[in-house]
């Protein structure tokens, strides 16, 4: 059924892939911030000059990417290599903001997790839409999917920036009193599991393809190479026969714009003769 076909673990994985990526950077949006007021001393001006390259990065990023792509690196790969890369910036985000600290312990795991977003975006997408393609049941509903996609990206958007403030960012007193005295709480450790999560899908869906493979069973299962356009269904083409009265109201039709009939005069007289 439909149903099941979306809640299949391929189509799932795409979807949490992207929820994944909008939700951890708004970790970074929301918390970068405060933390920095009150562990560096910065104010709007440093925190929005750091925010401001952190542009650069991901145009340098997404300039690799493009060359990835560009020497038939599989889409799946990409994607891995960037929710690793993810994984390792969130950790590092909620392990080195610490009061006090040197700044480069807040930006360098921002430099790392954002980073990874390149390579997580553009490849998602593709994957999600190779992954719709190749499932018989949600033929025809290739763009009501893409919506869902988007949704779930929406919604990453709009809760997590509350999730952050209400449960990741701590008060300058807790902050003081710890004995670690981390910035944020182990709340925002759920950002680098969430990263995890998709690579144990990819790992899961990789596995299975390669079962299937090994099995010998039915076609080959599409993966991320396999064509968008699916071949033809093989159907006879249609025969072209003479109708009397479709030619009288097309030569009608064309006759009110002007046009010469000489031609298909001289070609339909000769079917009738053949006829």
């Amino acid at each position: 059924s439909m149903i099941r076909s979306i809640l299949s673990i391929k189509v799932l994985v795409p979807i949490l892939s992207i929820f994944t990526f909008n939700a951890t950077f708004q970790l970074i949006e929301t918390g970068f911030a405060p933390a920095a007021s009150h562990a560096l001393g910065w104010g709007p001006i440093g925190t929005s000059a750091v925010l401001g390259s952190l542009s650069f990065i991901i145009f340098g990023n997404m300039l690799i990417v493009f060359q990835l792509s560009a020497r038939k690196i599989k889409d799946v790969y990409i994607l891995g290599f960037g929710h690793a890369v993810s994984f390792v910036g969130y950790f590092l985000i909620w392990y080195m903001w610490v009061w006090e600290a040197p700044s480069w312990h807040f930006i360098l795991p921002i430099v790392i997790g954002t980073g990874a977003f390149p390579y997580m975006a553009a490849p998602t997408r593709s994957i999600f839409t190779k992954a719709v393609d190749s499932i018989e049941s949600l033929e025809g509903h290739q763009g009501t999917m893409q919506a869902v996609l988007s949704m779930a990206s929406s919604v990453a958007g709009f809760t997590a920036p509350g999730l952050v403030a209400a449960y990741v960012l701590q008060d300058a007193s807790v902050v003081e009193a710890s004995a670690h005295h981390r910035e944020l709480s182990p709340f925002a450790l759920v950002a680098p599991s969430l990263s995890l999560f998709v690579l144990l899908g990819l790992s899961f869906i990789r596995v299975g393809k390669a079962v299937a493979s090994s099995s010998g069973a039915g076609d080959k299962a599409p993966d991320e190479e396999s064509s968008l356009v699916k071949p033809s269904s093989g159907r006879a083409p249609l025969e072209r026969k003479y109708s009397t009265i479709v030619e009288v109201e097309r030569r009608s039709a064309v006759h009110m714009m002007g046009m010469s009939q000489h031609g298909l005069h001289h070609e339909h007289s000769e079917e009738e003769t053949q006829n």
